[in-house]
């Protein structure tokens, strides 16, 4: 499960028909499968509306190639170095290997 956290859900017919909401969870409890919203929708859902549930995504690399198989498209930068190195200063002493700071 979890394939639809972060995504998005739009009711495509019924009361809530041009609704859309973005999805705060996906998991199963007690054998059926719950949605979980951030923000309640304006009108209720009946059982036989229609509706288009989007993936989400968590803008990592590795959900890119994994789940999306599309990593040629990836437009972050993974191998950004960590704060650590934003921190960094100059040392006269001690091993000056580019390694981790401690």
């Amino acid at each position: 499960m979890g394939w639809f956290t972060a995504g998005r859900l739009q009711v495509l017919d019924g009361a809530g028909k041009s609704l859309s909401a973005w999805i705060k969870a996906d998991y199963e409890q007690a054998g059926v499968r719950v949605i979980d919203l951030w923000e309640p929708l304006r009108a209720e859902v009946q059982v036989g509306d229609l509706v288009l549930l989007q993936a989400g995504c968590d803008k990592t690399s590795a959900t890119c190639a994994g789940k999306f198989k599309n990593i040629v498209n990836f437009q972050g930068f993974p191998f950004i170095p960590g704060k650590d190195w934003l921190i960094a200063v100059p040392a006269s002493a001690g091993q000056n290997d580019g390694g981790a700071l401690s």
